[in-house]
């Protein structure tokens, strides 16, 4: 899988990377700037000291010009200059290199007997100064600031390379966590792709973070849906072409003998009936067809108006009545007056008429068949019901579902394509009502369609 720069596992590195740099300059400067902070200090401290031993020493000495040059040989080998000042200003000795970093302020307020601490600029570097008066003057020291923190840049260096060292590792670490975390992703990507390539059997291992077995999980589920999706559609296709090919076969054989004019005159009449039926029963199955297949794109047209539901429905009873009663069906149709329906009238028809077909084909004679409109507080209710074999319980939760019933009865009862009770669904919902199957008080099945009331 290629790594894009915009990958996760290449913006997790430069994440952690950017984090373990800044962390490290900034690691870096603080302790450069703290270290050296405190060598100041402390050199400024033994500095003090010095000059503190240096006054005392000179002080105590029986000859104070003999002490002086005693301090200034012990300090000269620890690199810092001594000079010394005469009661009348005289500077000892005179060519001191740092000589300048002493002022003529500084000389006054030593021979008056006040110490003198502080940092002057000499030549582009800082000196550090520490008088004291003394017996015979005063003794002033002077030190580099440079000299006096030397080995603080050794320690600064050595921490640099250890941040080094520290940063280095940091973004070995950071590469090995960026891999670790991306994987998990990585594979979950390579099954999605794979799933969208048609490989329904992938599966991903749900490792890694709590997101990414989330995610692993959802991957899975996906698949096992588009796989039993995929089982679905592949049954529904072999009854679809199963219910078809019926149809086609007496059209075709009653067209092949009317062509080799095997069928007697007489019987011709009856034969083009059949032949016109077949075909019609085609045609439905086909309308159906493309009925589902605008309910899963989304595109049923529907003209929805308001309309008498005892008219409606009453007209609607009128055409079926003559089919259940020849079929030794009792009929019954229990309308309420004065329920209004927002609805498509063709397609609701269209609903009515694939629940009563439905009715009509499995209900035996003697029994009974009842279209039943009322309302309550919540709409309009629209029932189909009868006293035929009914459902299960475990068909209720899948009747509206395609081919279901249809694969679960066929053998066992007489069923269509199995396309109706699904576009029955679809257009209810397009026009903004409910149904659900039910057992009918009758002691069959009970289809119930809920419209919302109508203000």
């Amino acid at each position: 899988m290629n790594r894009g720069p915009h990958s996760l596992f290449r913006q997790i590195f430069l994440a952690a990377a950017l984090i373990a740099v800044v962390t490290a300059l900034f690691s870096g400067l603080l302790t450069a700037r703290l270290v050296r902070a405190d060598a100041q200090s402390r050199a400024r401290q033994t500095l003090s000291k010095l000059a503190d031993a240096g006054a005392i020493e000179i002080n105590q000495s029986v000859n104070a010009d003999r002490g002086g040059r005693r301090t200034l040989r012990t300090l000269d080998a620890l690199r810092v200059e001594a000079v010394q000042i005469s009661p009348a200003g005289a500077v000892t000795p005179a060519s001191a290199p740092l000589r300048g970093a002493v002022s003529a302020s500084d000389e006054r307020r030593l021979l008056a007997g006040h110490d003198v601490s502080s940092t002057r600029p000499l030549k582009g570097t800082d000196v550090l100064v520490e008088g004291r008066p003394t017996a015979n003057g005063a003794l002033v020291l002077l030190q580099r600031q440079q000299d006096a923190i030397g080995a603080t840049t050794a320690v600064i260096w050595r921490v640099a390379i250890a941040l080094l060292v520290a940063l280095t590792v940091a973004a070995l670490l950071a590469l090995v966590l960026s891999r670790r975390l991306a994987r998990p992703l990585r594979l979950t990507a390579q099954a999605a792709h794979a799933i969208a390539d048609g490989d329904r059997d992938v599966r991903v291992d749900a490792t890694g973070s709590t997101e990414a077995r989330e995610l692993a999980t959802a991957i899975n589920s996906m698949a096992a849906s588009l796989a039993a999706s995929d089982a679905s559609q592949r049954e529904f296709l072999l009854s679809v072409s199963h219910d078809l090919r019926t149809p086609l076969t007496t059209i075709s054989g009653y067209a092949e003998s009317l062509a080799d004019q095997v069928i007697p005159p007489q019987e011709t009449a009856a034969v083009g009936e059949t032949v016109l039926a077949e075909a019609r029963r085609l045609t439905r199955m086909v309308n159906d067809l493309l009925d589902l297949g605008r309910a899963h794109s989304g595109q049923l047209r529907l003209d929805l108006t308001l309309v008498h539901g005892s008219a409606l429905l009453s007209t609607t009873a009128d055409v079926w009545r003559p089919q259940f009663e020849g079929a030794g069906v009792q009929w019954e149709a229990v309308l309420a007056p004065g329920v209004t329906l927002r609805v498509d009238p063709a397609r609701l028809q269209q609903v009515l008429d694939g629940l009563l077909s439905n009715a009509l084909r499995l209900v035996p004679a003697g029994e009974r068949g009842v279209l039943a409109l009322s309302q309550d507080a919540y709409g309009a209710i629209i029932e189909v019901r009868d006293s035929g074999p009914g459902l299960t319980h475990d068909d209720l939760p899948v009747a509206f579902d395609r081919g279901v019933l249809h694969d679960r009865y066929r053998g066992s009862r007489e069923v269509g394509a199995g396309l109706g009770l699904a576009i029955v669904r679809q257009w209810v919902v397009a026009m903004g009502g409910q149904i659900e199957a039910g057992h009918a008080p009758e002691g069959g099945a009970r289809f119930t369609i809920r419209f919302p009331a109508v203000s």
